[in-house]
């Protein structure tokens, strides 16, 4: 007879038995492979803000809500940027795919943050370039054409060694 208890002994058994190959996720972010697509998000909002305050920009807002049209604004003399802010955990095959992109949102950039079980990446998109290559998007659904997926190999993504010099950039 099956009950519950049955039925979850049984998958607790056979997932046991597998290797999942998570084993990479041992690293200093694992913590952040198992959090909620909505706290990946949170996280990534709140991490821009404060790399951006960190660089000496004091003008910064982090918009929450999940139905705005951006995620951080930034404001620094006659400039303004609008980030859409985008959170992705490295996958099997060594890549990271940013979900849930739209074009008819008003945001100037979009902030893809890559994390893998050991380091971070970036990547800073005008919101005019998105779609064109190399940064193809595809549709989230077959058929879809309002929300978009991003895919970008690890080795695409930058080191935040280099974020304070094209933040400047943007706001010269």
């Amino acid at each position: 007879m099956i009950t519950q208890d049955v039925a979850e002994s049984k998958l607790i058994h056979l997932t046991s038995e597998k290797d999942f190959k998570h084993e990479k996720w041992k690293g200093k972010f694992a913590t952040l492979k198992l959090a909620s697509s909505t706290e990946k998000g949170d996280i990534g909002e709140d991490f821009l803000a404060a790399i951006i305050k960190d660089c000496g920009y004091s003008s910064v807002e982090v918009v929450k809500g999940r139905r705005g049209h951006y995620d951080v604004r930034v404001q620094h003399s006659d400039k303004e940027l609008l980030f859409e802010v985008k959170v992705a955990t490295l996958d099997s095959s060594g890549s990271f795919q940013f979900n849930g992109i739209r074009y008819d949102t008003h945001y100037t950039h979009l902030f893809c943050l890559g994390v893998s079980p050991a380091t971070i990446g970036f990547l800073i998109i005008a919101k005019e370039a998105i779609g064109k290559d190399p940064h193809k998007m595809a549709p989230m659904a077959r058929g879809s054409n309002s929300t978009f997926k991003l895919t970008k190999r690890e080795d695409i993504l930058l080191s935040f060694d280099t974020f304070a010099n094209r933040l400047e950039r943007l706001l010269r």
